[in-house]
């Protein structure tokens, strides 16, 4: 890693199957599931609420306990399967470990009630304590509940195939989009060769084909705010070159040139197809790269020797990836 580079923030396993879950909940409200999701660190995650929200107060009457979805949370993290528990106040959970290319991301609890909310002593001094009626509330239990207790394997499987389910989707959903993202990337590449052989052809100084085409070109096809090109000098009196297209970073020459020589020609050692910097930090004895987050440099080579480098700066869309590279050194291949 380079001294001048950054490690990338990412997501977390568990946030990013949010889809996954925001599905799950969906199908299972309708059969009188409460579903919440708790990542491995066993903080809830974001946007799903604990299965008690809607009956914290029933859940943990009378205890000085955490939720009882925080528990079986809890327990499934420690044990890697299925678990199902109850309430002091005989509300049902279930939990289920969520894997992602076999490890474990995060536990999925639901919550239901079941006939054994409605009976005994626990239930009457409950209603008590709610100001509810409890003959009235018992006389329509069978309205209230839709899972007897001995439901809790069946809804296992249940939460297990959809979870399943919905996570092959989303692996086939990203598959097709990775998939249409390099067919557009292909046909940009393909373009933008296309445009520079016809321009090549035309008799001009070379120098200027790099300016006026590669670099002006190549700031519009990958939607960045800066592209730069410095030129080693062929003769021991020939002077560094460095063409540059760009309205938003204003660079100085001297800097770039001292920045090539003296960070990335050691790079291109180890990495000789290029560079990758999406957590750039520029060096202090180059002030004028401050404006500049993120960075590919592509060496151009001319009869088996390096002869510049071309830079792509700044992508609007985001962190350059493996295409962004792909395209950027045919098009260094294709210049020189």
């Amino acid at each position: 890693m380079s001294t001048f580079a950054q490690h990338s923030e990412v997501q977390s396993p568990a946030d990013r199957l949010s889809d996954v879950f925001g599905s799950l909940r969906s199908q299972l409200g309708p059969l009188g599931l409460l579903v919440s999701v708790w990542g491995v660190d066993g903080e809830q995650l974001k946007g799903f609420a604990p299965a008690c929200d809607q009956c914290e107060h029933p859940c943990t009457e009378g205890t000085d306990e955490d939720p009882p979805a925080l528990e079986i949370a809890k327990r499934v993290l420690a044990m890697g399967v299925p678990v199902k528990g109850q309430s002091v106040n005989m509300g049902q959970f279930i939990g289920v470990p969520v894997h992602r290319r076999r490890k474990l991301v995060a536990v999925v609890v639901a919550c239901y009630s079941n006939e054994a909310m409605f009976v005994g002593q626990n239930f009457i001094r409950l209603c008590k304590q709610l100001g509810l009626n409890d003959e009235a509330i018992a006389a329509q239990r069978s309205e209230l509940f839709q899972h007897h207790t001995d439901r809790g394997d069946a809804l296992v499987n249940v939460i297990s195939a959809i979870l399943a389910r919905e996570s092959a989707l989303q692996v086939a959903e990203d598959e097709i989009m990775g998939l249409s993202d390099n067919l557009i990337s292909t046909y940009e590449e393909l373009s933008l060769i296309y445009r520079l052989s016809g321009s090549i052809k035309v008799t001009r100084d070379p120098w200027q084909f790099i300016e006026e085409e590669v670099c002006r070109e190549l700031l519009e096809v990958m939607d960045l705010q800066a592209v730069t090109a410095v030129i080693y000098p062929h003769r021991a009196d020939s002077e560094v070159l460095v063409f540059s297209a760009g309205e938003h970073v204003i660079l100085d020459e001297d800097e770039v040139t001292a920045f090539v020589e003296d960070h990335l020609l050691p790079e291109f050692i180890d990495a000789p197809v290029g560079v990758t910097l999406n957590r750039f930090i520029p060096p202090q004895e180059t002030p004028s790269l401050a404006s500049i987050e993120r960075l590919v440099a592509i060496p151009l080579i001319g009869d088996d020797a390096p002869i510049g480098v071309l830079m792509a700066m700044n992508k609007r869309g985001g962190e350059f990836d493996s295409v962004d590279v792909k395209l950027l050194s045919a098009v260094a291949n294709h210049a020189t």
